[in-house]
């Protein structure tokens, strides 16, 4: 295993001295790189921004004072990939919390104490990086691999020498029923460490996602005999002992190429092309592929950059209580206008963002976007009603999502009740019996939770048997039966009578007709969703609607 590379810090100071006693003190942990004003540090960051763990950054300098790259960097959002601390001889309340404001992790004043630059800078990383790290097998997540790819690639002289190689554990969900949760992350962190201590001589390797695992390595390291015996292998004890097949796709790195994640995806897209996986259990990536797959790989590449242009939009489908018609909450759905593309369709981007690992951070989007809103209303003290956002089932395999939302539940004020999560049956039948425990630790930090697709599922009544939902959102083709089909009405009836006894709201999704509407009412259906009352609408639209009492 390769000697691992020491972080590199960026030290921006005006004063040479100043950059010297730095330097002195974190050298022999760090590499460092020093830029003696704004300007220079804003061009060396331009080069490689990805070389950096840390920006070490005085504030009173010359022409580009430190708030001047602060802001630059905002405006580029290289803040969401570098944190920031700030070297300052003022330390009033004002000026740190201004700096706090701009997006800065952290400060400490001259002259400098050793041990406390040490540890502030060590303690940043730490918590940095702890977005970066895969929960299961303690290595680099999607997000770090791609990370330090990007930064490796930046410094090899000659990309053509090198191969990104993505793995997939075959029939994984059958092994983990085997062996149980935790017996299943155990193969994952064995054949995480099995890459790393192979043949291949790895330069990084990283679980993407679920069973799936990328490296890069050096392509004289490839020998395919070796290939194909590393991909079919016995694993656990005599008594337990079990054949576990792999499979690998294959993507020779070319020269001005795609980003990292267009490289994960042609390695992923290659797999696919596998016809023996037992004689032969790779393929090698070819330009005739991607045509296949060439809009869901431009979904993900263009993501990021659709996001930092505020090109996804939060639109509003009211909900009415069923009685007296007036809206009594929301759900946010997403829609995307893209710049040259124009509107582009849930139903498209939705599939790709979750096949690429994206969806969380979609997800996270909506959110920030939903609470912003309403805490808007509750600050200029007009009316709010609850919103569901929508969470996705690969949200519960990410502990930090997971995390954040925890701490944005118990920062708020829950007797609100502004912000709910919905989960689609056929999601949650996904997640399996561990990840659920982390639903539940959701509603007992106060969020409601609202299972929608409620009767499309074998499971359905199952789950209310093991779950407590606020609320259930009734598929919508019951709704669409009513007045064509007499079983789909007792249905209705039945699960109307059933949730109200269970003590569970009920939403009926999808009403567009009179005679669907006055069923519904007729039957005791708590709250209506659909055409009937109101599309799905612009943020400024539905606020209109709430000013106007409606």
């Amino acid at each position: 295993m390769k000697q691992t590379r020491k972080r590199r810090i960026l030290i921006v100071d005006d004063s040479e001295m100043n950059r010297e006693i730095l330097t002195g003190i974190l050298e022999d942990e760090y590499d460092i790189v020093e830029a003696e004003d704004g300007k220079k540090a804003i061009a060396i960051m331009e080069e490689g921004l990805y070389s950096f763990s840390i920006v070490l950054l005085d504030i009173t300098m010359p022409e580009l004072d430190g708030f001047g790259v602060l802001q630059v960097m905002q405006q580029r959002n290289w803040l969401k990939e570098l944190p920031v601390i700030i070297i300052s001889a003022e330390t009033s309340n004002e000026y740190i919390g201004h700096a706090y404001e701009m997006g800065v992790s952290d400060y400490f004043s001259r002259p400098f104490d050793a041990r406390i630059v040490n540890t502030r800078v060590r303690n940043t990383i730490a918590l940095f990086e702890r977005d970066y790290i895969d929960q299961v097998t303690g290595g680099g997540n999607r997000k770090e691999f791609i990370r330090r790819v990007s930064r490796s690639l930046k410094e090899m002289p000659a990309k053509t020498d090198y191969v990104l190689l993505f793995f997939n554990i075959k029939n994984f969900k059958a092994v983990n029923e085997l062996l149980g949760v935790g017996g299943g992350d155990k193969l994952l962190c064995w054949f995480y460490q099995r890459i790393i201590y192979s043949r291949f001589a790895p330069i990084d390797t990283s679980r993407i996602e679920s069973d799936h695992f990328a490296c890069l390595i050096e392509a004289r390291n490839l020998d395919y005999d070796y290939l194909t015996e590393f991909c079919n292998f016995n694993y656990g004890k005599e008594k337990r002992k079990m054949h576990i097949y792999s499979t690998c796709g294959i993507y020779y790195i070319q020269e001005n190429d795609v980003s990292v994640t267009g490289m994960i995806d042609r390695a992923k897209l290659a797999k696919g092309y596998i016809t023996d996986e037992y004689l032969k259990p790779y393929a090698i990536f070819k330009s005739d592929m991607k045509d296949t797959y060439v809009d869901e790989m431009e979904i993900c590449s263009e993501f990021e950059e659709g996001i930092e242009k505020q090109e996804f939009q939060v639109f509003y489908q009211p909900v009415v209580d069923a009685k007296t018609g007036k809206i009594v909450s929301a759900e946010a759905l997403v829609r995307w206008f893209h710049e040259q593309k124009g509107f582009i369709s849930p139903g498209q981007f939705i599939p790709a963002l979750e096949k690429g690992g994206y969806i969380s951070e979609l997800d996270r989007y909506m959110i920030e976007k939903v609470t912003g809103c309403l805490d808007q209303r509750r600050a200029e003290k007009k009316r709010f009603v609850p919103v569901s956002v929508n969470l996705s089932w690969m949200d519960f395999y990410d502990e930090n999502m997971l995390e954040w939302i925890v701490r944005g539940l118990k920062k708020n004020n829950q007797n609100e009740q502004k912000i709910r999560f919905e989960i689609t049956e056929t999601s949650l039948a996904a997640i399996g019996e561990n990840h659920t425990r982390m639903l539940m630790h959701l509603k007992e930090n106060g969020a409601e939770i609202l299972l929608d697709d409620f009767g499309n599922g074998y499971s359905s009544f199952g789950m209310l048997q093991d779950y407590d939902f606020d609320i259930l959102k009734m598929d919508i083709s019951f709704v669409r039966n009513i007045g064509v089909n007499k079983k789909s009405e007792s249905i209705l009836r039945a699960i109307i009578d059933m949730a109200h006894q269970l003590g569970i709201r009920l939403v009926a999704e999808g009403a567009e007709t009179e005679e669907q509407v006055a069923f519904l009412r007729a039957n005791g259906c708590d709250y209506i969703q659909g055409y009937y009352y109101y599309k799905p609408m612009p943020e400024n639209e539905f606020l209109q609607l709430l000013d106007e009492g409606k």
